[in-house]
């Protein structure tokens, strides 16, 4: 639902259409729900920010990525974490779609990966690992070229 929201709060409403649709965004539209506003520094919309970096590394690394796709990859996403006091546990959820295209002599075909992940745990720490330890997990099975040296 969140996602949803961070979605829908994006768009640019009409007077005629009170729910827009995929033929009335405009290209501007869609750039902020992408890569959110200018000011925004690339860390808003979807594309993800300062949470990057563990997603990145669970997908192979940077330069890893790089080969397989000539540099094209994308990973948008959207977090959010806390501490749920009716579970009595730390949660971090992830809301996230990896890009990978096929380039010449990387991927032999294109991937479009979406996914959710729900952590929940006793300490922070473990909420993050179990989050990280389950994309990792689910690149190295959807991913195979990954595990090449």
């Amino acid at each position: 639902p969140l996602t949803l929201v961070e979605i829908l709060k994006r768009f640019r409403l009409e007077a005629t259409n009170a729910y827009p649709t995929v033929s009335s965004l405009t290209d501007q539209d869609k750039r902020k729900i992408l890569y959110g506003s200018e000011k925004d520094e690339g860390y808003g919309g979807f594309l993800l920010g300062g949470t990057k970096t563990f997603a990145v590394e669970a997908f192979g690394g940077k330069e890893k990525l790089d080969k397989l796709t000539a540099g094209k990859w994308r990973i948008f996403g959207k977090t959010g974490s806390g501490f749920s006091r009716i579970r009595n546990r730390y949660e971090g959820a992830f809301i996230g779609s990896i890009c990978l295209p096929k380039a010449p002599g990387g991927l032999k075909n294109s991937r479009q990966i979406i996914f959710l992940v729900n952590a929940q745990a006793i300490t922070s720490d473990r909420r993050w690992q179990i989050r990280y330890e389950t994309i990792k997990n689910m690149a190295k099975i959807l991913i195979p070229e990954l595990n090449l040296k």
